[in-house]
């Protein structure tokens, strides 16, 4: 993907036709599963590894954990910018939603 990144962690879009994959540097792939290529990156972190991700239901959010910093990133996935953060006290280990019914 990206000088010597390891991809850890991802998600896919309710529909397939996406993939979210976190990498161990920072960064954030979108994979076109259609096309078979890689859509876009997204520079989640420039010093710490991601360590979780995951998309709603609706798939209009990825959830992008950065454990080091104990932060959670919110992407919107039409534009696939981060468009929020959050902040944790205690550090990351993976992300999980669950929906509701």
């Amino acid at each position: 993907m990206g000088d010597g990144e390891v991809p850890v962690r991802l998600a896919l879009t309710p529909d397939g036709k996406r993939a979210y994959v976190a990498g161990d540097g920072g960064d954030m792939w979108v994979i076109d599963l259609v096309n078979n290529e890689v859509a876009d990156t997204v520079v989640i972190s420039t010093s710490n590894p991601l360590s979780g991700v995951a998309v709603t239901p609706d798939g209009t959010r990825a959830y992008v954990g950065c454990g080091n910093n104990s932060t959670i990133f919110v992407l919107n996935t039409a534009t696939n910018t981060v468009v929020d953060a959050i902040k944790r006290r205690d550090s990351l280990g993976g992300i999980t939603i669950v929906a509701a019914k």
